[in-house]
């Protein structure tokens, strides 16, 4: 996952981010920050737009930056994957083809 929106996040700093894959999943729209469509200019300029026209939105949205869950540190994520990939390899071991 994209380390800079962790970072912003676990700042209270909102992200504006494309609606694809784990960076979309990371920032809640409307919530913790906004997503445009990926590849479009127009999209992304309308959410910049926003926070110039709707006065309150950028001060919701740091709220709920700020409210955000602790990102896990990379280190806490590795651990994550190697019990992971341990546990698989284990089940295979164990695992006794006929």
């Amino acid at each position: 996952s994209p380390a800079v929106i962790l970072e912003s996040l676990a700042a209270g700093t909102p992200v504006i981010t494309s609606n694809i894959g784990g960076m979309a999943e990371l920032v809640q729209d409307g919530v913790d920050g906004l997503h445009f469509a990926a590849g479009s200019a127009d999209s992304l300029a309308h959410q910049l737009q926003r926070l110039l026209d709707e006065p309150d939105l950028l001060a919701q949205l740091q709220r709920g930056a700020a409210a955000s869950p602790t990102p896990r540190s990379i280190d806490d994520e590795m651990n994550e994957l190697l019990a992971v990939y341990e546990r698989a390899i284990r089940s295979r071991a164990t695992c006794h083809v006929a």
